[in-house]
């Protein structure tokens, strides 16, 4: 969990309000956050924000206020949906010692990004659109996972009928493209090694490398020094050990001033085993699918007819811009720029734009030293 002792998390701003959002038959509680429009402001609408796989609402509240607050005050009511990969979401299944349903199996079934998408976006976006203001104007971002799982709700048509007028998908949508670290690991099945030895594995949490099965523990041991950070301060064996997870997830010196020390390391949280394994699954096939569906593939030309999550028909009429950085060592560029490709081949209504933008990388989007171009081309975008 997020811990609000840290004093740059602990002024971060105060909701208007704050509540938990039950979602599925296991008694999860997701949670959802508004921070309301300056009343000076002229009104925009109101836009519901997800992050990515390990971290929670609090990547768009920093630094100093971050993307919320400035949204704020162009005219929008903010919401935050913390899903499933969330830690103030799987902070609380940690408590619980054993596993959801019926078994670990079981639990990862409950914890991949189809339940995600299919329950998480759909509660989110309903609990959000039944407190926004009449007549208002919904727009959904989602960043790096948050936009995986709300692309894959917009493709499988569980958004229809909420009348979404826009989405941005930040670093990653519907296509899987890593560089060459992420993909390595995805290819040697490591996740499924682990889990052949120890099939209770639950959770990978980036804190505790100690902890990690010791098939895991012993690929890192070994992974080339130059792929990972050198630095041996607690904050940068932290982002070591993201770095083999996942890739970079920001260089240090591109980060505003006020994101240093610890304050990095309570943005952060552990990943379930069940989501890490859907994503290792769609980055092998290239393009998401569902879980557990064969993942070793000759991929199809794009356009050539569905293949997974790409279905472009209800993509049609929809307005979608893609938002990536040329500095991401995480996502490849080419995540962004196929599925540019894609929607412009396939679909033949709608509103499409790709924005990559020069020296930005993975979370300096929206942590970098000045990151207000970027929130303008996002409110823009909207």
């Amino acid at each position: 969990m997020i811990r609000s002792e840290i004093p740059a998390l602990a002024t971060l701003p105060t909701p208007d309000a704050d509540a938990p959002v039950p979602v599925g038959e296991h008694g999860l509680l997701l949670r959802a956050r508004l921070y309301r429009a300056r009343p000076e402001a002229s009104r925009r609408g109101t836009v519901l924000l997800f992050a990515g796989g390990n971290t929670s609402g609090e990547t768009f509240l920093v630094p100093e206020g971050g993307l919320t607050v400035f949204l704020q005050a162009r005219g929008w009511d903010v919401w935050l949906g913390e899903w499933r990969a969330s830690p103030h979401v799987l902070g609380t299944l940690r408590d619980r010692p054993l596993p959801l349903g019926r078994g670990f199996a079981e639990e990862r079934a409950v914890f991949n990004l189809d339940t995600a998408a299919e329950q998480d976006v759909v509660t989110l976006v309903r609990y959000v659109a039944a407190r926004m203001p009449r007549g208002d104007r919904l727009a959904i971002l989602g960043h790096c996972l948050g936009g995986a799982i709300t692309s894959i709700a917009l493709s499988r048509g569980c958004l229809q009928g909420f009348h979404v007028a826009s989405f941005v998908f930040t670093t990653m949508s519907l296509i899987y493209e890593t560089p060459l670290d992420g993909w390595v690991k995805a290819e040697d099945f490591l996740l499924e090694r682990c889990l052949a030895t120890d099939p209770g594995l639950r959770w990978i949490d980036p804190h505790r490398p100690t902890d990690w099965p010791a098939t895991l523990q012993e690929a890192y041991a070994a992974w080339p020094a130059a792929w990972l950070s050198g630095d041996a301060s607690p904050e940068g064996q932290l982002r070591r050990a993201l770095t083999f997870m996942f890739g970079s997830p920001y260089a240090i010196d591109s980060l505003h001033p006020t994101l240093r020390g610890r304050v990095l390391g309570e943005l952060f949280g552990p990943i379930h085993v069940g989501i890490y394994l859907h994503v290792g699954q769609n980055v092998r096939r290239g393009y998401c699918a569902r879980f557990g569906e064969p993942d070793i593939v000759d991929r199809p030309r794009f356009g050539a007819g569905p293949c997974g999550d790409l279905d472009s028909k209800h993509f049609e009429g929809q307005r979608v811009t893609l938002i990536g950085g040329s500095e991401n060592r995480l996502w490849h560029r080419d995540s962004l720029d196929l599925m540019y490709e894609w929607l412009r081949s396939t679909v033949s209504e709608g509103h499409f734009e790709k924005h990559v933008l020069s020296g930005v990388g993975m979370q300096e989007m929206y942590w970098g030293r000045n990151p207000r171009p970027v929130y303008e081309l996002i409110e823009r975008s909207l």
